[in-house]
């Protein structure tokens, strides 16, 4: 490149850069930036109003704990009523001679336990097949296959 060509690129740019300049000083769009997030669905909130709604948000947030609790405790209580009212009651009388799976046929045929067969292997299993004691025995349907079996050798 010779001395004259470099002056003429030069030139060139030059006069690039002033078009450019004065393109971008008289032609260039200043729309508002607010007015342009607005036009795209975006809302513009102070910071007052920011920390107005946060408060707001927190508020009923608080409500929405509260009666979330309060419905948990209704159904609690509700639970428990129907589980009271679920519970089966009866007096165990052993007799003399009667087997253990006598005595959990017995059971699981008053609601007392749900299968009859567990509570015979626990007693087997756990050798208080021999230790069952004679007499009447007040149970419940909340009891576990432990604590019928500590009743019924005791």
């Amino acid at each position: 490149m010779n001395k004259q060509s470099t002056r003429a690129l030069a030139a060139g740019i030059f006069l690039s850069a002033i078009i450019l300049l004065i393109f971008s000083y008289f032609i260039d769009d200043k729309a508002d930036p607010k007015k342009l997030l607005e036009d795209q669905g975006y809302v513009i909130l102070t910071k007052e109003e920011a920390k107005e709604q946060n408060e707001e948000i927190t508020a009923m947030q608080k409500q929405v704990d509260t009666l979330t609790q309060a419905n948990n405790e209704k159904e609690d209580k509700e639970k428990q009523i129907n589980k009271d009212a679920k519970r089966t009651e009866m007096t165990l009388t052993v007799s003399p001679g009667m087997t253990p799976m006598e005595i959990a046929d017995e059971l699981e045929s008053s609601g007392i336990i749900r299968n009859a067969s567990d509570l015979n292997s626990y007693l087997v299993n756990g050798g208080l097949a021999d230790k069952i004691q004679i007499g009447e025995y007040d149970l419940h349907s909340d009891m576990t296959l432990e604590e019928i079996s500590k009743l019924l050798t005791n």
